[in-house]
C-alpha cells in the first residue's frame, strides 16, 4: 500500500506541472502493484484518477475504458449491484452524432476521487458513471453518455448526494438540446439548477447556466439568453476557470453572429481564442477562431479570415486524429464540411 501511494504521490506532482502522461504513466504503476491487495474499491479510485489524466491528455477512449475498469473492480465487491450497469454500458450503441460544427464545446462537471486513497466513498459508482458518461459526450457520442447517466442516477447513493445528481441532469440537458429535445433539456437543467441553489456553492451554477442560455439562444429568445451568460461569466471568472470561461465565451460569440452583431462577436470569439490557448482547449480553439475568421470576413478583412479557417482546420485535423473508429472520423468530418467551404 506504502507503493501505491508513492506512485500516487509522483502522479499528482506530474499533474501539478501539466504533465498528465508522465500522471498517466505513475497511475498505471500504482494499479500494477494495487492489483497484488485484495482491495476493490482502491482500484476503483486508481482507474477513475487514472481516466482523470488519459482524458486530460487527449485519450478519450482509454479514459472511457479506465473508468469501466473501475466500475469492474467496483463489481467484486459483495451486493455491489454494478453487473446490470456494466452490461448496459457495454451494449449501447457507439455511434457518433452527426451535424455537430457549430454547437459550442460542453462545460462538463468532472467528478474526481477523494484526495484520500483510504476513504472509502459510497459515490465512487456514481462518479465513475458520470465520468464515462463525459467522455461519451466528447466524442460526441451522444446515446452512450446519456445511458452512463441515466444508469448514475438510479444508483441508490445518489440520494444522498445532490450536487452529484445536478451534475448528471445538467448533462442531460446538453444532450437532449443536441437531440432537439429543447423542452426536456430546460427542464433537467431547472431542476440542476433548484439543486446546486439548495446544495452548491454559487460558482457551482456557471456550467448550468451557459447550457440554458445555449437553450434559449436556440429559442431566439435573445434578451434572456444575453442575460443568462451575462450572468454565468463572472462566476467563472470568480472560480478562476479559464478553460470554461473561454467556452462560455464562445458560445455567447454565437449569439452575437445570430444578431449579425460582428464586433460584439469578434471581441468575445478573441477572447476565446485567448484563454483556450492558455490551457490548450483544443476543441474551443477550432470553434472560436471559426468564429473569429466568420467576423474578419463579414468585415472584408479576407486574408485575416482565411488564416483563421485555415487554423480553424489545422484543430480540426487534430481532434479527428483523436477519435476511434472510421465511422467516428467521416461523421465529424461530414459535420465540419462547411468550413471547408468558406476557406474555399
Amino acid at each position: 500500500y506504502e507503493d501505491v501511494v508513492s506512485w500516487e504521490n509522483r502522479a499528482a506532482a506530474a499533474l501539478s506541472k501539466g504533465q498528465h502522461r508522465e500522471a498517466s504513466q505513475a497511475h498505471a504503476q500504482a494499479l500494477e502493484v494495487a492489483r497484488e491487495l485484495d482491495r476493490p474499491r482502491l482500484l476503483a479510485v486508481l482507474y477513475n484518477r487514472l481516466g482523470g489524466a488519459l482524458e486530460a491528455d487527449g485519450w478519450i477512449q482509454r479514459a472511457v475504458n479506465a473508468y469501466e475498469s473501475g466500475l469492474k473492480a467496483l463489481a467484486g465487491e459483495p451486493q455491489s449491484d454494478l453487473d446490470s450497469v456494466l452490461h448496459s454500458l457495454l451494449h449501447t450503441g457507439k455511434g457518433y452524432a452527426p451535424g455537430l460544427a457549430y454547437l459550442e464545446v460542453p462545460d462538463l462537471y468532472s467528478e474526481t476521487t477523494a484526495v484520500d486513497l483510504a476513504e472509502a466513498e459510497t459515490t465512487l459508482a456514481v462518479k465513475l458513471l458520470i465520468n464515462i458518461g463525459n467522455a461519451y459526450l466528447r466524442q460526441p457520442q451522444n446515446d452512450p453518455a446519456l445511458n452512463a447517466y441515466e444508469r448514475a442516477l438510479e444508483r441508490p447513493e445518489i440520494a444522498g448526494a445532490p450536487v452529484l445528481r445536478a451534475h448528471a441532469l445538467t448533462h442531460i440537458g446538453i444532450i437532449r438540446r443536441r437531440q432537439g429535445q429543447v423542452d426536456g433539456a430546460a427542464e433537467a437543467l431547472r431542476e440542476a439548477l433548484d439543486l446546486l441553489e439548495q446544495h452548491g456553492s454559487p460558482l457551482e451554477k456557471r456550467r448550468a447556466l451557459t447550457t440554458l442560455a445555449g437553450i434559449y439562444r436556440e429559442r431566439e429568445q435573445i434578451d434572456q439568453a444575453r442575460t443568462t451568460y451575462l450572468q454565468a461569466l463572472p462566476l467563472y471568472q470568480q472560480a478562476d476557470d479559464p478553460l470554461g470561461e473561454g467556452r462560455a465565451l464562445a458560445a455567447l460569440g454565437h449569439l452575437y453572429l445570430l444578431r449579425q452583431q460582428y464586433e460584439q462577436a469578434r471581441t468575445v470569439f478573441q477572447r476565446a481564442v485567448e484563454l483556450a490557448g492558455q490551457v490548450r482547449d483544443e476543441d474551443t480553439l477550432w470553434h472560436a477562431y471559426w468564429g473569429l475568421g466568420r467576423c474578419q470576413y463579414a468585415a472584408g478583412e479576407l486574408d485575416a479570415a482565411a488564416e483563421a479557417l485555415q487554423r480553424c482546420l489545422d484543430k480540426i485535423k487534430m481532434r479527428q486524429r483523436e477519435l476511434r473508429t472510421d465511422e467516428g472520423k467521416v461523421t465529424f468530418l461530414e459535420s465540419v464540411q462547411d468550413i471547408f467551404d468558406q476557406l474555399i
